[in-house]
């Protein structure tokens, strides 16, 4: 119960709330209310339900601890490359990105990421980091540069081509994850 408590002073404290105006948004006393901030007092589920929805919270919000943040450090991140084609930089580790998935990708000149017949579920965000990305995609052939970026189904087959004398270094966030072929 002493984790709840820190939890709720944590969250009221976040959202800019005394503990009497917690208390009167619960219908709790502010006595009580301390109480089981500082894990002083046990909490009902009544109580516990009330402090929730005062805090605009669900119950369950203030019973589990939220998960620490993943964190990958940029010499560490899992790198893949298939045969000779171009190295694919995962942001977050492919097995734990179980909603959505970032790449940093880099393509020399003339190459490609995707395919005629690339295509996934959801969708796919692009964003140009530095030099030149062709995108294909149903009919449509688009030109982005550094700092522009573009949305897109992932179920309609699309390319990625580096155009330009430089390289192209871009981040592709797909949702769901999905595989990322590259060509040389």
């Amino acid at each position: 119960m002493q984790n709840i408590g820190a939890r709720i002073r944590a969250l009221r404290l976040r959202k800019g709330m005394t503990i009497p105006v917690l208390a009167q948004l619960a219908g709790l006393s502010p006595g009580f209310v301390s109480q089981v901030e500082t894990g002083k007092a046990s909490l009902s589920l009544d109580s516990l339900g009330r402090i929730a929805e005062a805090l605009g919270l669900c119950t369950g919000d203030l019973l589990e601890a939220p998960p620490a943040p993943r964190i990958v450090r940029a010499r560490c991140r899992p790198r893949v490359r298939w045969g000779s084609s171009p190295e694919v930089e995962y942001l977050a580790p492919p097995v734990e990105a179980n909603q959505l998935q970032g790449a940093l990708l880099r393509l020399q000149p003339g190459g490609l990421a995707g395919g005629c017949d690339h295509a996934h579920p959801g969708q796919e965000l692009l964003w140009v980091l530095s030099g030149t990305v062709r995108l294909l995609q149903g009919g449509h052939e688009i030109e982005l540069t550094d700092g522009d970026s573009a949305l897109l189904e992932g179920r309609v087959p699309h390319t990625y081509e580096a155009v330009g004398a430089e390289e192209a270094q871009f981040l592709v966030v797909t949702v769901p994850p999905a595989e990322l072929p590259i060509a040389p």
